[in-house]
C-alpha cells in the first residue's frame, strides 16, 4: 500500500463505513485460526450494519465488497494484523506489519487510528554513514 491510498481511508467521509480490524498470526500453528477469526468479525460487522438500516442496495452493496476481502484473503501470507475497510466509494484490504487490537466499527469514517501508524512505514526512509576512516 502507498502514502496515497492510506491517506484516501483516513480521509474517506461517508454515511456508512465499515472498519473491520483483526490480529492475525504469521507463524503455524496460530495462523490457522486467521480466517476463522475474519469470518467471525465480518459477521459482527454485518449485524451491526443490519442494526443502522442503510438503504438496502448500499447495504447489499457493501456486503458484497466485504465478501469480495473475505474471499481474497490468504491465511498463509498474514502479517500481524489487519484491516477491512468499506463504504460506498472504497473497498480496501490493508495488512499490518504490527500488532493491532480488534475494532469492529461502522461510523462516519473510517477507524484510523491504525492507518496513522501504518502511514509511517509507508513514508521513504534515508540513512547516511558516516565513518572514521582515512583518505590516503
Amino acid at each position: 500500500m502507498n502514502h496515497k491510498e492510506i491517506q484516501a481511508l483516513i480521509e474517506e467521509r461517508n454515511e456508512w463505513c465499515v472498519s473491520v480490524i483483526i490480529p492475525t498470526h504469521r507463524t503455524s500453528p496460530d495462523r490457522r485460526v486467521n480466517s476463522e477469526i475474519l469470518k467471525k468479525s465480518v459477521i459482527h460487522a454485518r449485524t451491526l450494519l443490519d442494526k443502522k438500516k442503510p438503504p438496502i442496495d448500499t447495504y447489499n452493496m457493501m456486503v458484497k465488497s466485504i465478501d469480495k476481502l473475505l474471499d481474497e484473503f490468504d491465511p498463509v501470507h498474514a502479517l500481524d494484523g489487519l484491516g477491512i475497510y468499506v463504504s460506498p466509494d472504497i473497498t480496501q484490504m490493508v495488512h499490518f506489519p504490527f500488532p493491532v487490537k480488534e475494532k469492529i466499527i461502522i461510523d462516519k469514517s473510517f477507524e484510523t487510528r491504525d492507518l496513522h501508524y501504518f502511514k509511517q512505514f509507508s513514508s521513504p526512509y534515508y540513512i547516511l554513514k558516516f565513518t572514521s576512516g582515512h583518505l590516503k
